[in-house]
């Protein structure tokens, strides 16, 4: 079980002193090099190993030999915390997650900063200049590397969507399902989510206060949508899946191009507008039957000029 420490402790430096065989860590990454080639990976793909203690952490210097190097995450539950004004937005990274713990944002407009934190003792492995040097023999290193950043991308877009839940409720019950597809296990009683959140923790990964979500998870337990073990984990009822079921519509990409909607026209507004278009249709007859006679008057008199002409 897993839980965000209550304070904010001593920072601890992830340095890499050890080493970690990347193939045997996470075997994924072996697909795509060809079979005579596996051995001589092995040996290469010695990554630099970063072993962190439950508690914050900060990144150590940049790696060298790699423009953009990333931190692989092979065991243990990591927290990515953002913090703007006063308030903290959490993503939880676990095994098999690919993350960059060296990012630089000096020259964002909006003043955010970013801590780090390691829910229990976690290894990381470091894709850095060595594996760039691999990847260039093997590419397919670089694709698998750039599935987990997107699979990354993808699960924060989907703690973004459960988020704009107009209740908290449904917010917590999301996250509880969608932290279950990676972490959860099938029990007889349910879906039981392997991991012990505090609601404060809670709070940061929904965007709600920790009071709030107190009494949303009452609220979840007392409807019977969730239930609580003796260790403290929660077990998610099968049927309450189909609370979160998709209705939204996607919002146009370019609403100003729509046209805008017809003003509404009160009764003798309306009556008024019909009269103002009658009288323009009239107008606009009555001078197309002059340009009409006019016309022919003029067609008149040049042949009535032609036949004189000719007789004389």
């Amino acid at each position: 079980m897993s839980s965000l420490p209550p304070e904010p402790q001593l920072s601890q430096p992830a340095a890499a002193d050890a080493h970690v065989a990347l193939l045997h860590a996470d075997p994924s990454f072996a697909r795509g090099i060809p079979a005579a080639d596996i051995a001589l990976a092995e040996r290469v793909l010695l990554l630099p190993r970063l072993d962190l203690d439950a508690g914050d952490f900060t990144s150590a210097a940049r790696p060298d030999g790699a423009h953009m190097p990333l931190a692989l995450v092979l065991d243990g539950l990591v927290g990515r915390h953002v913090l703007l004004g006063g308030r903290v937005a959490t993503q939880l990274l676990g095994p098999g997650d690919a993350l960059d713990l060296w990012s630089e944002r000096g020259d964002a407009l909006l003043p955010t900063s970013v801590r780090w934190s390691a829910f229990e003792p976690a290894t990381l492995a470091v894709l850095g200049g060595r594996f760039a040097t691999a990847a260039q023999r093997w590419p397919a290193l670089t694709a698998t590397a750039h599935e987990r950043v997107a699979a990354v991308g993808e699960r924060l877009a989907v703690q973004l969507a459960l988020c704009q839940l107009p209740r908290v409720e449904e917010r917590v019950l999301g996250l509880l399902w969608h932290l279950a597809e990676r972490f959860g296990r099938i029990a007889p009683e349910g879906i039981v989510v392997g991991l012990r959140l505090t609601h404060r923790l809670i709070g940061e990964l929904v965007g709600a206060q920790r009071p709030t979500v107190s009494l949303a998870l009452a609220r979840l337990l007392e409807a019977g949508l969730i239930s609580r073990r003796d260790d403290g984990s929660l077990v998610l009822d099968r049927t309450s899946r189909g609370a979160l079921e998709p209705t939204g519509v996607p919002a146009p990409l370019s609403p100003a191009l729509r046209p805008p909607p017809a003003p509404t026209l009160a009764p003798a507004d309306l009556l008024e507008r019909v009269h103002v278009l009658r009288n323009d249709l009239q107008a606009q007859q009555t001078r197309a039957i002059a340009a009409v006679t006019r016309s022919a008057s003029l067609r008149a008199a040049r042949r009535a000029a032609d036949e004189g002409g000719a007789a004389a």
